[in-house]
């Protein structure tokens, strides 16, 4: 008697290339900035490679995956620069005094990579510079 056997594969994973939209994206690499989160922790949740997930947030930082929505985090690249050398001219004193912080009178200034400058108190609410951004990112 001769016993017959079938050879049975199990694939495990997804079978075709996933296809995420901007929002989508955009959701995903919102949870990188959770306490804690890592890239390769946020890329093993969602079944993607990690490299993905370092263009995805490069591309968001450009905004080329288009204005994050309202609840997600928004990637927005700062850099601290010294104080000038010459004194600001009477405009320029102008807007920064408006813009500064009441209580401390510092002032943030933030470049967004369309070209946009907005200059804001330093303790302005995290909800109003979201909008603010959101907005002024959409405007270029």
């Amino acid at each position: 008697m001769t016993r017959r056997y079938e050879r049975v594969e199990v694939i495990t994973g997804v079978a075709a290339r996933r296809r995420w939209n901007a929002a989508e994206k955009l959701r995903i690499v919102g949870e990188l900035a959770r306490p804690g989160a890592t890239v390769s922790s946020v890329a093993r949740a969602h079944g993607v490679h990690s490299s993905l997930l370092f263009k995805w947030r490069r591309l968001a930082r450009e905004g080329a995956l288009g204005p994050a929505p309202d609840d997600a985090f928004s990637i927005v690249p700062i850099r601290l620069l010294a104080e000038p050398s010459l004194p600001p001219t009477t405009d320029e004193r102008a807007v920064a005094d408006d813009a500064a912080d009441p209580a401390t009178g510092m002032t943030v200034e933030i470049a967004l990579p369309n070209g946009c400058v907005l200059r804001v108190p330093a303790g302005i609410d995290a909800a109003r510079l979201r909008r603010l951004v959101t907005v002024l990112k959409s405007a270029g």
